[in-house]
């Protein structure tokens, strides 16, 4: 497949820039878009429907958890069933993804700053990972 027209496929679906993105914010991107159901937070800014990060509002997926699995299913067919399909399927989005990106000129040796700790895990604020202890001392 030519990977300009998979990379336009990815778009359709992920909102992901293929091309224009590190190669590491593609594979970030593609996971959670196959994980979460989450379009590329780049092609909602570029909507206007992305918050700021100071805004309290999560992102949301755009389609049901039911749709989503549905079109994953679709474009990633798996054997088997359940929660390791699911999961063959998410790996098998992000290969392509990355596929895409290195056919395209990507280079698999880019280094990009990932946040480790998602942004909505509870004791997270302003990047940095905070815990908590409750036993008394």
């Amino acid at each position: 497949t030519d990977p300009r027209v998979l990379a336009l496929r990815i778009w359709k679906y992920t909102g992901i820039y293929v091309e224009d993105e590190s190669t590491p914010q593609v594979a970030h991107a593609m996971f959670h878009w196959a994980h979460y159901g989450y379009r590329s937070a780049a092609q909602e800014r570029a909507k206007g429907k992305a918050k700021g990060k100071g805004s309290k509002h999560k992102q949301l997926p755009v389609m049901r958890r039911s749709e989503h699995l549905a079109l994953l299913a679709k474009e990633f067919p798996a054997s088997g069933t359940g929660i390791q399909a699911t999961l063959r399927r998410e790996l098998q989005a992000v290969e392509t993804a990355l596929r895409s990106k290195l056919a395209l000129g990507g280079s698999i040796h880019e280094i990009e700053e990932m946040p480790i700790v998602p942004a909505d895990t509870p004791g997270v604020s302003a990047g940095q990972s905070r815990t908590d202890c409750s036993r008394g001392r």
